[in-house]
């Protein structure tokens, strides 16, 4: 005989993360000089009010979306009137975004950060006598997530000599004085996979009034990581970043 279970399971969630920063007034922007600084104004919105001093600001909202699949199904096998086996398979897959990761100020950026993880085990169980039981199992789990910024760019292409001259991402952009954060992430993209096998047996025997258990397990983990990162790069006031003074 034979029995099975399936089941699916979706989450489908939008939310919206406030955002509030300090940007450049039209102004400041047309006194830029420094053509690095004139490329970055491309990723620079324009500012819907302003502040008691004067000063552009952006009120707005980034959307932190959240899909979740999941499947998992169950299976259950007689073989033979003391052999029975047992199956159990789960896989989930998630997609997310963080508009504000690692404290960015102003929607377009942040990351997107997708996982995948899937959970396997088998038992069979043999009954070889009113006094002995063997229930021999093999696992398996593995984990892959990676966090990828939602902009890809060259820096190259937009004068910046920071080592890297390929498309990953803008560094993470500082304005300390108007609070304005954008680029990056720093340290992303990144990500890990997690591999794990496990193999194991139990035999139970009753002797007399005694149980008896014996058994062994064997586990095989691998870890496999990667990180990059465009760099982060800080000017001080609008007047450095005009110029293209920085750190």
């Amino acid at each position: 005989s034979t029995f099975f279970f399936y089941s699916y399971e979706g989450l489908r969630h939008t939310q919206g993360v406030d955002l509030n920063s300090g940007v450049l007034t039209q102004a400041q922007r047309d006194a830029v000089t420094d053509p690095v600084a004139r490329n970055l104004l491309t990723y620079i919105p324009l500012g819907n009010t302003t502040d008691a001093n004067g000063q552009a600001r952006l009120l707005a909202a980034g959307t932190a979306p959240v899909n979740i699949d999941q499947h998992t199904i169950d299976l259950r096998h007689t073989l033979a009137a003391n052999d029975s086996l047992h199956g159990y398979y789960a896989y989930q897959k998630d997609l997310r975004q963080e508009p504000n990761a690692q404290l960015n100020t102003v929607p377009g950026f942040g990351d997107t950060r997708g996982g995948k993880r899937q959970v396997m085990t088998i038992n069979e169980t043999h009954v070889f006598g009113p006094a002995l039981v063997n229930e021999a199992r093999v696992g398996y789990n593995r984990i892959n997530i990676s966090f990828n910024p939602l902009v890809v760019v060259n820096p190259a292409d937009l004068g910046i000599s920071n080592g890297i001259n390929f498309p990953l991402a803008l560094p993470q952009t500082r304005i300390t004085s108007l609070g304005l954060d954008f680029g990056g992430p720093a340290n992303f993209p990144q990500g890990r996979t997690v591999i794990t096998w496990v193999g194991s047996d139990t035999a139970t025997l009753l002797k007399g009034n005694h149980v008896i258990k014996m058994g062994g397990e064997y586990r095989h983990a691998s870890v496999s990581t990667f990180t990059n990162d465009p760099g982060t790069f800080t000017y001080a006031t609008v007047a450095a970043f005009q110029q293209g003074i920085g750190n």
